[in-house]
């Protein structure tokens, strides 16, 4: 999603609760037949079972921990 300061923004869910998996971006032109990455510094924001997991209680239900997510950098391209 192109957000309004001009960014991308892209959301990718890990839907196994056990197991973290390494993703790889490309953006598919089809018009070129060709793949592009980020590039430059990109923010990575992370959040997993460290910084937050539910317990459920019917109404009573908690959160514990109850963290912020974790943010980092890394330098967008094919390899990263």
């Amino acid at each position: 999603m192109l957000r309004p300061d001009g960014h991308w923004s892209l959301m990718v869910v890990n839907k196994d609760h056990d197991n973290p998996h390494q993703v790889r971006i490309v953006f598919h032109d089809d018009s070129s037949n060709t793949g592009h990455s980020f590039i430059g510094p990109v923010t990575i924001i992370s959040f997993g079972k460290a910084q937050y997991q539910w317990h459920p209680a019917r109404k009573n239900g908690y959160a514990d921990p109850d963290d912020p997510p974790v943010t980092s950098t890394q330098t967008g391209g094919p390899d990263a």
